[in-house]
């Protein structure tokens, strides 16, 4: 840039110089001149500067925290009633089985609840409750098998009770991964018939600890009988002929594996109803 103004200063003298000849063009005062080469080299040299505003570094004080929001958990209850056994009130174990992945939620009930509440996934589920020692079972159902139930996100499904306390062991599932440690016993016994030849009888053990029972047929003049694969607990065998008769046993205790004997030579006791018909 200040090459430039010192190349303006010849061309302004050059102007001045080369006027032609003979003609009689204006006087040039030596201070004018001056001050119009000072003033050209002021605009040439003097920087024009540009004010760029500074950015301040991010502090704590001005910068705003970005706040993530946590998404709101979405809960799923079912709520029911509890009911007990005719063995009377204990402790439960409850188990909500989802059908599809297999997965259980366990809930304990104390003896002295009357319903329950479980937060649950959405899914369809089962339901089924459990003696501590797995002895005897109930379940969620609207007939012989436990009832599936839906379970929705963000809802509560109620009136799974569990009340279902009416059938054999057998019909109640074990959570899975549980292999219960009892097995089965047997009662085997005589038959004494006092009323003449032995006649078509049926042969039932009522569980006296439950409400569940189990029954054989024999023949016409058969004096012996075996009902297998009972549950360990007490029973008593009772005989039912077709006339309306009955005659019972002592009672027995079956143990897990093992066979006890029961023989049927009471004819005059009290007896239950014939439940086989």
């Amino acid at each position: 840039m200040f090459r430039r103004g010192l190349l303006l200063l010849p061309v302004i003298l050059l102007v001045a110089c080369n006027l032609p000849q003979g003609t009689v063009g204006p006087t040039l005062d030596p201070n004018l001149v001056a001050t119009m080469v000072e003033e050209t080299l002021a605009v040439f040299i003097t920087p024009t500067s540009q004010v760029i505003p500074a950015t301040a570094p991010a502090t704590q004080e001005n910068s705003t925290p970005t706040i993530e929001s946590s998404p709101t958990a979405v809960v799923s209850k079912v709520i029911g009633k509890v009911c007990f056994p005719k063995t009377g009130r204990s402790d439960l174990r409850a188990f909500f089985q989802e059908v599809t992945q297999g997965t259980v939620t366990e809930l304990a009930i104390s003896a002295a609840s009357n319903d329950y509440e479980v937060t649950l996934d959405p899914g369809n589920y089962i339901a089924y409750v459990w003696l501590l020692d797995f002895s005897f079972g109930g379940m969620y159902s609207t007939g012989t098998t436990p009832s599936p139930f839906a379970v929705f996100a963000g809802e509560t499904t109620n009136g799974i009770d569990l009340c279902d306390w009416n059938h054999g062991p057998f019909d109640v599932p074990y959570p899975p991964g549980y292999e219960p440690q009892q097995t089965t016993g047997s009662i085997t016994g005589s038959i004494t018939y006092p009323y003449g030849d032995i006649p078509v009888l049926t042969l039932v053990a009522f569980s006296k600890s439950t409400p569940y029972w189990y029954w054989v047929g024999t023949g016409a003049g058969q004096s012996y009988f075996t009902i297998s694969s009972l549950p360990p607990g007490n029973y008593r065998v009772v005989a039912y002929d077709g006339s309306g008769r009955a005659g019972g046993s002592a009672v027995v205790t079956v143990k897990a594996g093992e066979s006890v004997t029961a023989n049927v030579t009471d004819w005059t006791g009290s007896f239950p109803s014939n439940p086989v018909k």
